[in-house]
């Protein structure tokens, strides 16, 4: 659907506008369903091709497939509307438009059951005879319409003639939308005449100058690099930009994504801070995912559109009250699902098209299995819309990871189980047998050789193509099947995708691994679909390969680089070259660490010192080191997989009760959580997180030194990624003018030009300890 909000146009398919309704749904599986879409391509053609064989004679005149466009004009609003009509029977002045759809049901049924249970397809005929009655008005044309209702099962069909009353179907849809498009235009309306709050109490130096260069460049360009640190106030300053956006009327919406769950909370902490009172304010919604909307898992297995839908137009009046205060917490629209019977994350979805800022994760722009959630919303297009995109260093890999794919014989052999008890066709069941044997006699092995890839391409493309040619309900397979189902099917493309650079290997025996080593040109063509995208980091150089992971030339984008004066001096860093941080060397140096944290501890601030480990398990093996040594030392690790709602809460406690805090580089508290500024001023750095050496490395490695040396491909793929997670961790110390933080890199490598000159500026250089004397000394002149 596109919307021309300034001239009340809209564009739709006849089929959009019969399936247009706002409330839940029954998606959200990651199975796209091709079958059914193929099946009724398969009976469209079969039944066309009989008709014109049986029915087509010197006074019958049959045309499949007629193209219609029409323009309906209602309640101020010009709906272009365009679809195909199956079949348009004409015998002198006789008329009879022809709809063919596919069921899984016992055929003959009673016509009523038939328009309570699809008054979608009855709907799409109706536009067809309404349109044709707007383009045709020959007089003395008797018209008619008939719904060809085709049972997959047995192959039976049944003809039900449109009624006068059916043709309500289609005044009611068209109504339907032109309410949804005058709420939205109202909407749009209220936004220009709103106020809101600035993104910050104060002003800090730099940040008028960010926000200014910000509204240049948007007129420069529409793709736009935003490089700031860490604390500068970046996404509070793209926020009130995008904000600025949506009241001038630019865009229609913004979305805002980032990786990890506490960064999205932090935007929507934000935006509330943003937010003027009353109904008249924006409205931002934060989508989670389903496991976190539904922690026990009340709802799985339960897909029950219909009667959702039912349940949310009985309370639809209710949307814009409950979205007063601009937003709905998960608690909340938790207690709403309790109360309406329908699933939170149903819920969720539902009032993505009531709220102007969408917050979530990337893959529900990035990945091809989850994007559907935003881009299937109605009223929602591109070409209108601004996209944020925070953390954007983490872009490249994530969205890789969203087409890599992971296959199990065992797996195998459940799924076709359970698809033979719901009846599957016999080539369906056999194709996916052939895979699972195939993986049965996978052995374990870093890359598949190509005349294997060139099998599993064939067998992958056997089960696409006969699972497109069987029908599985959603409402009966279980969630495991659902997600296998999605699983297989992304494979098949995952291969098929010409664009994708993958790895084709075994982890061990019977296990497949399609892992995405780049998916730049996916990312690049999405990125060119959007209005305007702003991509933001602390850590966004070096350009060149930042452009080069994103599928951009060098030269893409207009830069913006914010300066932070009240940053220079703020930190005094120490490299220790006392300490060997490689895996096999490290345990000799526990001792070391273990010191080294104990005494950073001992005549400093009343503060904790937090140090960052490359892993839980060299942190828990320092932390065993620690306690054996200084018992009296109150010494914290989080806990694995803590929740997002407990993160904040966990660290306050840890901040006023900890002697020692141990953190993770890369983890949500070391990236996703801002309160450490100013809450600590002594930090150790163990060693960079260099990705671990194995198989995706290493082809990563590989692809790498296409075009460039092998000491260049080596710092791309491994000290790269390694360096961006202490800069954003070393980041996250000071946040804000007068705050200041005593920094230890420790280990050998940060002596080391290849990865001292990949730090950022304000932790280079500073004083090299290289003996006990040497850290006496630096320790006594704090």
């Amino acid at each position: 659907m596109q919307v021309d909000w300034e001239q009340r146009r809209v564009r739709l398919s006849v089929r959009e506008l019969a399936n247009f309704a706002l409330g839940p749904g029954a998606g959200g599986s990651g199975y796209s369903g091709r079958g059914r879409a193929e099946i009724g391509r398969q009976w469209h053609q079969t039944l066309q091709d009989r008709a014109v064989q049986t029915q087509a004679t010197a006074s019958t005149e049959i045309k499949p497939e007629v193209t219609i466009q029409a323009i309906w004009s209602q309640g101020g609003w010009s709906l272009e509307l365009q679809g195909r009509i199956d079949l348009l029977l004409r015998e002198g002045n006789r008329e009879t438009l022809r709809e063919i759809k596919t069921v899984r049901r016992p055929l003959p049924e009673d016509p009523t059951a038939l328009r309570d249970d699809y008054p979608e397809y009855f709907a799409q005929l109706a536009a067809y005879v309404a349109l044709r009655e707007l383009l045709d008005r020959e007089e003395g044309i008797t018209r008619s319409a008939e719904l060809v209702l085709v049972d997959i099962d047995e192959g039976l069909s049944q003809t039900v003639r449109l009624m006068e009353d059916d043709l309500d179907l289609f005044h009611r849809q068209v109504q339907r939308l032109v309410d949804f498009l005058d709420a939205r235009h109202r909407r749009r309306l209220e936004l220009r005449e709103l106020t809101r709050e600035a993104p910050f109490p104060d002003w800090r130096p730099g940040q008028p100058e960010a926000r200014e260069a910000l509204a240049e460049a948007a007129t420069r360009d529409a793709l736009l690099f935003f490089q700031a640190p860490t604390g500068f106030g970046k996404t509070g300053l793209a926020l009130d930009f995008a904000l600025d956006a949506l009241q001038s009327g630019r865009c229609d919406r913004v979305i805002y994504l980032t990786g990890k769950s506490t960064g999205q909370w932090q935007a929507g902490a934000q935006l509330a801070g943003m937010r003027p009172e009353g109904p008249t304010g924006f409205r931002y919604y934060q989508l989670r995912n389903q496991a976190e909307h539904d922690p026990e898992g009340r709802w799985i297995g339960h897909r029950e559109g219909d009667v959702w839908q039912a349940r949310w137009r009985e309370r639809a009046t209710a949307i814009d009250a409950l979205l007063e205060v601009g937003t709905l917490s998960l608690t909340e629209v938790q207690g709403l699902a309790h109360q309406w019977e329908i699933p939170p994350y149903e819920i969720s979805r539902a009032l993505l098209p009531f709220c102007e800022v969408w917050l979530g994760d990337y893959n529900y722009v990035f990945s091809p299995r989850h994007s559907r959630v935003f881009t299937e919303q109605p009223g929602f297009d591109p070409r209108q819309t601004l996209l944020l995109v925070d953390e954007a260093h983490n872009l490249a890999s994530r969205v890789a990871s969203g087409w890599s794919r992971n296959l199990r014989a065992e797996d195998l052999s459940v799924l076709t189980a359970e698809l033979q008890i719901q009846g599957a066709s016999r080539p369906a069941i056999r194709a996916l047998q052939n895979l699972e044997d195939w993986l049965q006699q996978l052995d374990k092995t870093e890359r598949i050789p190509p005349e294997g890839v060139a099998e599993l391409r064939g067998l992958l493309a056997r089960c696409n193509e006969s699972l497109s040619h069987t029908w599985l309900l959603a409402d009966v397979l279980t969630p495991f099947a659902l997600e296998l189902l999605g699983e297989i099917e992304g494979a098949y493309q995952t291969l098929e995708r010409a664009t994708l650079q993958i790895l084709e290997w075994a982890p061990q025996k019977g296990q497949l691994r399609l892992d995405c080593l780049n998916a730049a040109p996916e990312i690049a063509q999405t990125l060119k679909s959007y209005q305007q995208v702003v991509l933001m980091s602390a850590t966004l150089e070096p350009r060149d390969l930042t452009n080069r992971g994103l599928g951009l030339p060098p030269d893409a984008g207009w830069w913006i680089e914010a300066e932070a004066p009240w940053r220079e001096g703020a930190y005094t860093v120490a490299v220790d070259t006392r300490v060997d941080t490689r895996y096999r060397q490290r345990a000799q140096s526990y001792g070391i660490t273990a010191e080294s944290l104990i005494e950073l501890t001992a005549g400093g601030p009343l503060l904790p010192v937090v140090a960052f480990f490359s892993s839980y398990a060299y942190a828990e093996a320092i932390k065993r080191e620690l306690e054996a040594r200084a018992p009296h030392l109150v010494v914290v690790i989080p806990p694995r997989g803590i929740p997002l709602s407990e993160m904040s809460d966990f660290l306050e406690l840890a901040l006023l009760n900890a002697h020692l805090l141990l953190l993770v580089l890369g983890s949500g508290l070391s990236e996703g959580i801002d309160i450490l500024g100013g809450r600590v001023e002594r930090a150790v750095v163990v060693g960079p997180a260099l990705p671990e050496v194995n198989p995706v490395q290493q082809a990563k490695l590989e692809a790498a030194e296409a075009g460039q040396s092998r000491q260049e491909a080596f710092r791309e793929v491994y000290l790269l990624p390694a360096m961006l997670k202490v800069n954003q961790a070393l980041g996250r110390l000071v946040r804000g003018p007068h705050q200041h933080a005593t920094v230890v890199l420790q280990g050998r490598r940060y002596a080391d030009p290849a990865y001292q000159n990949l730090l950022a500026p304000s932790y280079r250089g500073g004083t090299v300890i290289a003996n006990r004397q040497d850290w006496d000394a630096w320790r006594n002149d704090l």
